[in-house]
């Protein structure tokens, strides 16, 4: 069997029931309808295939360019990497604009090397 094989694939983790993306606030807490993240805040989303990293300091920094799509709109991150303490699992940090509109089902992608991920819904107070 074949298996494709790519620099980059990205995805973003599924969570709960019912499914909600793998993104916390910066405490930790899981964001979805019943806990919504306040804009202007930070957003920590976890995923896989974001491709080679380089270490710097104690952190491995993504090789290539991550940027975040919410409903449309590019938002350049302050951190992809490595998720600190655990093998093989990215996160991807950014904060959300103050002007982005509320809402309880805002798209979101991330981008990478040109390839896009799955879409999953980011709830945003």
């Amino acid at each position: 069997q074949q298996v494709p094989v790519a620099a980059v694939s990205p995805g973003i983790f599924i969570v709960g029931n019912p499914p909600v993306g793998a993104m916390t606030n910066a405490n930790y807490s899981l964001i979805g309808p019943s806990n919504p993240l306040p804009r202007g805040q930070a957003l920590v989303i976890f995923a896989t295939g974001l491709g080679d990293v380089t270490q710097s300091g104690q952190l491995s920094l993504t090789n290539s360019a991550v940027t975040v799509v919410l409903n449309g709109t590019e938002i350049p991150t302050f951190f992809a990497g490595l998720a600190p303490g655990f093998t093989g699992l990215y996160q991807v940090n950014v904060t959300i604009p103050a002007a982005t509109p509320p809402g309880l089902a805002i798209p979101l992608t991330l981008t990478v090397g040109g390839v896009q991920s799955n879409s999953v819904v980011v709830s945003v107070q």
